[in-house]
């Protein structure tokens, strides 16, 4: 699924409580455009903005813009390496080593064709995105660089990655899941017994992947996707589509199309819709940091204990 850009304006700053099913978030200024990605680097969390840039914080509660623009605010991703933080936008990868002071772009050997950023991660020496399309690129010094690695792959879009020790996984807008076992070098096919082949989100905890579909929920896998199962069936509309996943032990995040957080803490033998005072329908990432869990729609941030 491309990600969907909406053209509203965001406020200066965010201050939000902790949010849980009895405590709605303070006034955060509703409707500004989606949260697309966290992550944390450097002692702080980072929050991409979808044609707003990148926001910051050192508590998961009080949110500001970094103070350095970038040629393209369209966020879609966030990664980091060491003292490198990098953001994946519609124009390509930007880098900062001063947490957000300055930005670089870092685009040599990406071509413009395929310069939409779907996901962006750090793995082993390798910083990878994916691309919308292009399939996935690959850089060995910081961005500075890209080569292409879509052997296997080809030119798919790439909507998340992520990796289970060795094996790196990439979610494709319409060719289902794809397993490199060589840091992206080359890819092949793990979609046996997987209910759809549009996978928005990928989420990992200990032997198991699991991922977010456009229309039937969340399947999960323990064998690298040698086979995939149903995580049972998520109570909601029909043809939900899954945007975010978030894990970790028994508990499983899911961020939905205009319900809010499916959660289950049972290993999806059932599954709830705690509000967490998230008002904003569409929750397009979540994200567990030090026991926090952080959630991003449409219009607002909250983090809870996870």
């Amino acid at each position: 699924m491309k990600k969907i850009i909406f053209p509203i304006a965001i406020a200066a700053s965010i201050c939000l409580l902790s949010c849980s099913d009895s405590t709605a978030p303070a006034a955060a200024s509703p409707g500004y455009t989606y949260v697309s990605s966290f992550i944390s680097s450097g002692g702080a969390l980072f929050a991409g903005i979808s044609t707003q840039g990148v926001m910051i914080s050192y508590d998961g509660v009080a949110w500001n813009y970094v103070t350095g623009t970038m040629a393209n605010n369209n966020v879609t991703a966030l990664a980091a390496n060491g003292k490198y933080l990098f953001a994946g936008t519609l124009g390509g990868v930007f880098a900062t080593t001063n947490q957000g002071s300055v930005w670089a772009q870092v685009n040599t050997g990406l071509p413009p064709a395929y310069d939409s950023i779907g996901a962006l991660t750090a793995y082993g020496s390798y910083l990878i995105a994916g691309c919308q399309p292009g399939g996935v690129w690959r850089s060995t010094d910081n961005g500075a660089h890209w080569i292409s690695s879509v052997s296997g792959l080809g030119a798919e879009s790439i909507n998340a990655l992520t990796a289970i020790g060795g094996n790196l996984f990439a979610a494709t807008a319409n060719q289902g899941v794809y397993l490199s076992a060589d840091s992206g070098a080359t890819w092949s096919a793990v979609n046996t017994q997987l209910g759809s082949m549009t996978i928005n989100a990928l989420a990992a905890y200990d032997s198991a992947l699991y991922a977010g579909t456009n229309s039937n929920g969340v399947y999960v896998t323990t064998n690298n996707g040698a086979t995939w199962a149903p995580f049972t069936t998520i109570p909601a509309s029909a043809n939900q589509a899954i945007f975010a996943l978030a894990a970790v032990g028994s508990t499983v995040f899911a961020g939905t199309s205009g319900d809010g957080v499916a959660q289950t803490t049972n290993n999806g033998a059932t599954w709830s819709y705690p509000s967490y005072g998230v008002t904003g329908g569409n929750v397009l990432a979540l994200y567990i940091s030090s026991g926090t869990l952080l959630i991003g729609s449409d219009g607002q941030i909250c983090s809870l204990p996870s």
